[in-house]
């Protein structure tokens, strides 16, 4: 075989040992001890899985390790599907695997061991849901593995994941794992005499920057003096910058320069060495460092690591007493890692992108507001409060396609102005904004709808009466995060509509909805987007213009025919 086959290549690896699904169905059909309903339902979830993973039986591996990944990532909603009905079709489909042998079949906590049989039974009889849901399959796994309540540790936790990878069709087995290992410890906060210790889990994801009080004072006090360069305060002192970066800038350069201190650690130093930056930059350690890194990356540089070593240079010549050859060859190694950065639009949001060919997409988006702002929609829990705040989020990215922070970031007071004849602008100051371009809109009258019924019925649900931003910290005390708004409205969209759509995805949503209707019209998409220039918008959203382009061109095509006639 010579050609790419996707299907065929997504399992290239796998044992030719693990039967497809059309294996399965086959056994399952072929079992007459089986009712006849009951086959038909058991054949019916793993075709249904199949189709919604958009493959056929025959191509679909019966392995819950490389299924579950792909089905945890459907949502039911871009299937047309209600969230019951998805569940049943996995339900029907996991019984079918475990008919075939390949998970184990569920199994009912009646028949404990008397090891387990009364710290279950005081479970039950605590009234919590959220430690009788969670551990009930971690409880079931450490009886049958005869370990006692009073010896679970940490690798009992490690040894259930392991098992659940093997056995889970759907769920992640990390978050099935840390939700047992919450319930596990809920359980000793809350149930009188529960036999166990705590379990205490590192925190997710694959960290390893070190915090800055780790290290020694001199290189403390010499990322205090780069910080101050950056953010130069004072225009008069020539060790700062003629003009100050903003702030958003100076962190990420900051973390940028401790990312790359503990990188040097992991990869041996002493942290004890490193007791300025001139002594971070020695040629040896900074090898060692960039290695370390390369070495997480499968050996490939990335635009984030062709940043890190522009740094690297930047310090070099203006915070390290570094020797001439050193600095030369510090700029070497940025030469050979440089990556440039990216022209245009990435190739995962012209995928997203295509989600949105259609123009009944876009009218999902605006589907959300009859959803979750008609009448009788609010029916006074903090949960429908909280979908009404994304969907808001939502709703003004489609009207105002403004970065995630500037969204964060509205104050009531500040930024919406209120005008006597009724109308409503949203108005940025240049020093809040990434390219210091200001920003304005006239708020259409649905969306000032939507936010004054918001307004009035968010307290005290999701913060305190009198809040002064849009999307708050829940406190109260400040702008909600910018991953936080941004996980929510993904998840939102995830979830509701089956949309793969991240908070600045709406900037290339609005472009591209303009030049498909106006090609070539650059001047508005920049306007409309806080472009500093129009090369910028064109560069990012040329290719937008072709459908517009073969849509007149067809016009004209149509006309001279016409006209032929």
């Amino acid at each position: 075989m010579t050609k790419f086959d996707r299907q065929r290549f997504e399992t290239v690896f796998l044992p030719r040992s693990i039967p497809t699904f059309a294996a399965c169905i086959e056994r399952i059909q072929a079992d007459e001890a089986l009712s006849a309903d009951r086959r038909r339902d058991l054949a019916s979830g793993l075709r249904r899985v199949a189709d919604a993973l958009q493959r056929d039986p025959a191509m679909t591996p019966a392995d819950p390790a490389w299924l579950q990944p792909k089905i945890a990532a459907i949502s039911p909603a871009g299937l047309d599907l209600s969230p019951k009905s998805w569940a049943n079709i996995l339900s029907n489909a996991r019984a079918a695997l475990a008919f075939c042998g390949i998970v184990q079949k569920a199994t009912r906590l009646d028949d404990l061991s008397p090891l387990w049989a009364p710290v279950w039974h005081d479970v039950l009889a605590s009234g919590e849901l959220r430690v009788s849901r969670g551990l009930g399959r971690l409880v079931r796994f450490l009886d049958n593995l005869d370990v006692a309540p009073a010896e679970v540790t940490i690798e009992h936790a490690i040894l259930y994941r392991a098992a659940l990878e093997i056995n889970e069709l759907h769920r992640s087995p990390e978050e099935s794992m840390r939700q047992a290992v919450r319930a596990w410890n809920i359980a000793l906060d809350r149930i009188p005499g529960w036999p166990g210790r705590p379990i205490c889990l590192s925190p997710r994801g694959n960290r390893f920057c070190l915090p800055l009080d780790r290290f020694p004072e001199g290189l403390q006090e010499g990322v205090a003096r780069f910080r101050r360069r950056l953010e130069a305060r004072d225009l008069l002192d020539p060790e700062t910058l003629p003009r100050p970066l903003r702030p958003a800038t100076v962190r990420h350069r900051v973390d940028q320069l401790r990312r790359f201190a503990s990188a040097v650690v992991h990869a041996g130093v002493p942290i004890s060495a490193l007791t300025s930056i001139t002594e971070l930059l020695n040629l040896e350690y900074v090898r060692r460092g960039l290695q370390w890194l390369l070495a997480r990356q499968a050996d490939e540089s990335s635009p984030g690591l062709s940043s890190l070593c522009e740094l690297l240079v930047a310090l070099a010549r203006h915070h390290a007493d570094i020797g001439a050859q050193e600095r030369a060859s510090i700029e070497a190694l940025a030469e050979r890692l440089h990556v440039a950065p990216c022209r245009g639009m990435t190739e995962k949001n012209r995928t997203r992108l295509r989600q949105f060919d259609n123009p009944g997409t876009v009218g999902k988006l605006f589907g959300l507001a009859d959803r979750y702002f008609g009448e009788g929609r609010d029916d006074g829990s903090v949960e429908v409060a909280r979908k009404r705040e994304i969907t808001l989020a939502i709703h003004f990215l489609l009207h105002c396609p403004i970065r995630i922070l500037n969204l964060t970031s509205i104050h009531l007071d500040r930024h919406i102005q209120r005008m006597r004849d009724g109308r409503v602008f949203f108005n940025v100051p240049p020093e809040e904004v990434k390219n210091r371009q200001p920003l304005h809109f006239e708020l259409p009258a649905e969306l000032v709808g939507m936010i004054d019924r918001h307004l009035a019925t968010r307290a005290p649900r999701l913060c305190p009466a009198g809040t002064p931003w849009l999307f708050p910290r829940r406190d109260g005390l400040g702008a909600v995060g910018t991953t936080c708004l941004a996980t929510r409205i993904a998840g939102l969209l995830h979830r509701d509509l089956g949309l793969t759509v991240n908070a600045h995805l709406f900037r290339h949503i609005a472009a591209m909805l303009w030049l498909h209707a106006n090609p070539g019209q650059y001047e508005v998409a920049r306007r409309l987007l806080g472009h500093s220039a129009v090369s910028s918008t064109i560069a990012a959203y040329a290719d937008f213009n072709q459908t517009g382009a073969v849509q007149l061109y067809s016009e004209v095509l149509r006309k001279t025919r016409a006209n032929k006639g």
